[in-house]
């Protein structure tokens, strides 16, 4: 990736549009950023991360937010625009925040895109540019996430020596992020919630396995010579020891099984022998009861016989009638028909009458109306004259309402330009004030940039005393530990001195218990031994010996570390006093110096806070002067305008009222209001109307009384006719009803109601004669077969039959409880030993795949002697890789001294290793920790490091391209000689085709490297920038 555009819109302190074209370096692959303190170098870097990955370069910047820049006008958007090569193609991105407008209660303006560039055309990189499709697609782009960016293409100021000087668990978290590997850590949680899975399953195995032992110690009974039982006493028994057990358990209750079912069988024969006696015996009986209950059926029959001979004469009596009934159903109607006709005689005859007077009436009504005919034809007359006139008086009055809208509307006009002129007034007095309150404003921000800037220079200095009293605190504790480190290793060392004679003379005694004249010794080989040492009772072992020497040797290690340390401190607090000289401070009493810089400062953030919002005062008073000004234009234009067609108004009024009286003077007073006319109108219209309504209903009145005259008349005639009909019908009727009473048998009309019967009663007569007899027939067949059947059998005794079921019943239960109980625990034997058999073997499984899920645990998690898990393997090759290609750099960087290696020491706490970086001096052949070099040291292996990574990125992605590097700082460091390899090495870079850009204060840098990026901070407070090619 190589940039080739940079257009910053209200970022950082870049108040309006910014533009950076790295075109115009030429063939300069090295440039350096150059601009003083907090004039906006680092936020250069800051906007390309932003544009690629929406966040800025360093950690204390990560929050978007705090990018926009607080000289924006609250209209522009902060946005970042990047045009940029990578592999022969050209792309842009642009990433513009949302902000929250004044009056707004939402953050707008959010946008993102993404495209690559083809000559004129520009090609989109996502379907939908949303922040997360946009996002995805640029790392894919540029296959780097922000991460691997931040550390190999873009070094931020502060975080450049993580990699180095960091701990093994934040190398491995930026390993981790880097070379993605936290997919083998997810492995290892996985693989832990398995392992914790599987032994949770092999522990409920078990407990259900001793659960299933227990029920079945429960429920199975000791017996005497029982093998479970016996087992089930033992303080200790095991699974297999159970199963064998019940195995015998089971065969004892098969047989007992067996043995109680012969026996239960027995029983149940005897009861069914008894159980049929008892129930021959209660059919017999049965039989006896039952002849018993036909014999008294058949007495009831008897005595019902007379009943039954009268329903039969009065079932006879009611047949005759039911066949007279229809004839007398034929009298009624024709009786009920000739009522009815007589009553419509009458009715017809009444309305007959009554339409004859109705003509009379409606022609006397016709005759009138048809005599008001010359009244209707002059009302037409009058209406067609006045009719004539409308079209005149509608002119008049419309002429006469054009005239009055004319001087109204002038009359407004006038009011509206009195309003206007009033306005205009107060804006120009109001622009006045506002110009003079502006002039007060800016005389007020008068220094106000060099209060800004002189607040940066303070919080840059209160950062350096913060530092140096830290370093301060930290040298106080590293002498307290040395003092205390040298005064235990003074007496571990005396310890050790006086215990390592005491061992030689131990020895040395030891030795003579065994020397004796004329022998040699085994020293010396001398075989006289004048002087023989004498004999020690307190000798120290040799391991108590060497147990004290290696106490003294990590004393010792400790006081050199702390040395070290101490070392590494004193630079910093010289590298800390550089920084203030840079600055134009010395430090003397820090503590003292930094609460007076806090309190100093403070007041200062105060006022240049009061004189920021006095800016923002100043430039929103502008616009609003502006704004006036446009308005009181504007209504100057509105007064002119206004004036122009107020005359106009006024000249036409004029001329339409003369037309007005010349146009009244033809038409007649009393009809010049076209409301009159109208009124008169409908007046005779009204008139009219009613007259020709009156006329209409006459004819139609008469006509219809004619039409209902005729009805009538005919109706009547009809209704005669009716009359005559029904009374001949009712004749024909009684004849023949009284002819049917005489064949039936009945004397007088009364006789046959009374033998009427309803035919729902009749069925019920039929339905109990009808019963009777059947019943009576069949009793005395029932009563015949069963004294046939019973000729020869007598009635039995049931109770003592009942008394034998129970007592062999009491019998037969009492052998299937014994039978149920040997079943019971035969099913519970066998239960017991399906279920332990199958638990067993479930958890002999379970615990097998547990234990190889333990072992897979403790390989990958680093449970081995070295502590270095899956992860942490894959992590040292990726680093072993970095270290090999950076000392590479390294060794031309410090003439040969240093290389760094990678330690493989147990940390504190047994926690996993091998990510630690020492450092082997060449010069004096030790190995030391990274933290012990100085800081252009430091800054010259974290730079080895960091293009190390680069290599091994690029390498083990494929396909990446990192064609660019940008270094925030870390120069100042560096001595003369360090400072010129560093160049050179940067110098071979650029050489390779890659773009560096480097930002630094250091002088020296600035004039080895011809092109600059310069950033210039206005006396607003807001920057610009250039670039110089010397």
């Amino acid at each position: 990736m190589r940039p080739i555009k940079l257009v910053m819109t209200a970022f950082g302190p870049y108040k309006k549009e910014e533009t950076i074209d790295f075109r115009k370096l030429n063939e300069n692959r090295l440039f350096v950023v150059s601009g003083k303190t907090g004039a906006g170098k680092t936020t250069i870097f800051d906007a390309i991360c932003f544009a690629f990955y929406g966040v800025a370069s360093g950690e204390d910047r990560s929050e978007a937010k705090m990018l926009r820049s607080q000289f924006a006008d609250d209209d522009t958007h902060t946005s970042v625009y990047i045009e940029f090569e990578l592999k022969g193609k050209t792309y842009s991105v642009l990433r513009q925040l949302g902000h929250v407008k004044e009056g707004n209660k939402s953050a707008t303006g959010e946008k993102f895109e993404f495209y690559e560039l083809t000559g004129d055309e520009v090609i989109p990189m996502c379907e939908t540019f949303k922040v997360t499709s946009v996002n995805q697609k640029i790392e894919e782009t540029i296959g780097l996430t922000k991460d691997q960016f931040s550390q190999i293409v873009m070094l931020p100021q502060g975080e450049f020596r993580k990699l180095l000087t960091s701990k093994t668990v934040e190398k491995e978290e930026i390993l981790r992020r880097i070379f993605k590997t936290t997919v083998y850590k997810s492995i290892v949680e996985k693989m832990n919630e398995r392992r914790r899975s599987m032994q949770s399953e092999y522990e409920a195995q078990i407990k259900e396995r001793d659960v299933h032992i227990n029920n079945a110690k429960a429920s199975l009974p000791p017996r005497e010579g029982s093998l479970l039982a016996e087992i089930f006493q033992q303080d200790q028994f095991n699974s297999h020891q159970v199963l064998e057990a019940l195995k015998q358990e089971i065969e004892f209750y098969k047989n007992e099984k067996k043995k109680q079912q012969s026996l239960l069988d027995i029983e149940v024969d005897k009861l069914k022998v008894v159980t049929e006696s008892l129930h021959q015996g209660e059919t017999t009986n049965g039989r006896f009861q039952l002849l018993e209950e036909k014999r008294n059926e058949k007495i009831k029959l008897d005595d019902m016989k007379p009943e039954i001979a009268e329903y039969e004469k009065k079932l006879t009596l009611a047949e005759e009638a039911n066949r007279i009934e229809p004839y007398e159903q034929h009298l009624n109607e024709a009786e009920s028909i000739l009522k009815e006709k007589s009553s419509n005689f009458q009715d017809k005859k009444e309305e007959a009458e009554q339409a004859k007077q109705n003509l009379q009436s409606n022609l006397n009504e016709y005759k009138k109306e048809e005599a008001k005919k010359e009244e209707r034809e002059q009302i037409n007359k009058q209406i067609d004259h006045l009719q004539q006139w409308i079209p005149v008086v509608e002119g008049y009055e419309n002429k006469k309402l054009e005239v009055a809208n004319l001087a109204t509307e002038s009359e407004s006009k006038n009011k509206a330009l009195q309003v206007i002129a009033n306005g205009l007034e107060a804006k120009v007095k109001e622009k006045e004030k506002r110009k003079l309150f502006i002039k007060n404003l800016e005389d007020k921000l008068k220094g106000f940039n060099e209060k800004q800037e002189a607040l940066l220079n303070m919080r840059d200095q209160g950062k350096v005393l913060k530092k140096y009293m830290s370093l301060e605190m930290q040298q106080q504790k590293l002498e307290a530990d040395k003092k205390e480190l040298s005064e235990n290793f003074e007496r571990s060392n005396n310890v050790y001195k006086d215990l390592e004679i005491r061992w030689v003379e131990g020895q040395a005694s030891i030795l003579a218990k065994h020397l004796h004249d004329g022998k040699e010794c085994p020293v010396c080989g001398s075989v006289d031994h004048p002087k023989k040492a004498i004999e020690a009772f307190d000798i120290p072992s040799k391991e108590m010996l060497e147990r004290k020497s290696s106490d003294r040797d990590e004393l010792q290690n400790q006081l050199s570390k702390v040395n070290a340390n101490l070392d590494a401190v004193f630079t910093q607090i010289y590298e800390c006093k550089e920084e203030a000289k840079a600055l134009n401070f010395q430090i003397e009493n820090a503590t003292v110096q930094y609460d007076v810089l806090v309190d100093e400062g403070r007041k200062l953030k105060e006022k240049v806070q009061e004189l920021t919002n006095d800016q923002k005062e100043l430039s929103k008073q502008k616009d609003l002067l502006h704004e006036l000004e446009v308005e009181i234009d504007k209504r100057h234009l509105e007064k002119e305008e206004l004036i122009k067609i107020t005359n106009e108004l006024k000249s036409k009024h004029t001329i339409e009222k003369s037309l007005l009286k010349q146009s009244i003077a033809n038409i007649p007073e009393q009809l010049r209001s076209l409301s009159e006319i109208n009124k008169k109108l409908n007046e005779l219209h009204v008139n009219k109307d009613r007259l020709e309504k009156s006329w209409e209903n006459a004819q139609k009145a008469l006509e219809k009384a004619r039409e209902i005259k005729t009805t009538a008349e005919t109706n009547l005639n009809n209704a005669v006719t009716s009359l005559k009909e029904a009374e001949e019908k009712l004749e024909r009727s009684k004849k023949t009803f009284n002819d049917a009473l005489d064949k039936s048998g009945f004397k007088e009309r009364e006789e046959y109601k009374q033998a009427i019967i309803s035919e729902e009663n009749r069925i019920k007569l039929k339905e109990k004669v009808s019963t009777y007899v059947t019943d009576y027939a069949t009793v005395k067949k029932q009563i015949n077969e069963l004294e046939e059947e019973l000729k020869e059998k007598n009635l039995v005794n049931i109770a003592e039959l009942k008394t034998e079921v129970n007592n062999q019943t009491e019998k037969v239960e009492q052998k299937r409880t014994e039978l149920q109980k040997v079943s019971n625990f035969l099913d519970r034997a066998i239960e017991a030993d399906n279920r332990i058999k199958e638990t067993s073997e479930n958890a002999m499984k379970t615990e097998k795949e547990y234990q190889l899920v333990l072992d897979l645990y403790d390989v990958i998690r680093g449970n081995n002697d070295k502590r270095i898990s899956f992860e942490r393997y894959l992590q040292i090759e990726f680093l072993d890789h970095i270290i090999q290609i950076a000392n590479e750099r390294l060794k031309g960087l410090s003439n040969g001294q240093f290389s760094l290696v990678r330690s493989d020491r147990i940390e504190k706490n047994n926690v996993q290793s091998g990510l630690g970086l020492d450092v082997y001096d060449n010069y004096t052949g030790q190995i030391r920790d990274v933290k012990t070099l100085s800081g252009g040291e430091k800054f010259n292996a974290s730079l080895c490091l960091a293009l190390g990574m680069a290599d091994v990125i690029q390498a083990y992605e494929g396909g990446i391209s990192i064609e660019t590097m940008f270094i925030d700082e870390g120069f100042g460091s560096l001595d003369e000689e360090s400072l010129t390899k560093a160049i050179d090495t940067l110098i071979d870079l650029q050489q390779t085709g890659r773009m560096i850009g480097v930002i630094s204060h250091v002088q020296e840098l600035k004039q080895a490297i011809p092109a600059i990026l310069e950033v210039n901070k206005t006396k607003e407070g807001y920057s610009s920038t250039s670039i110089h090619i010397r």
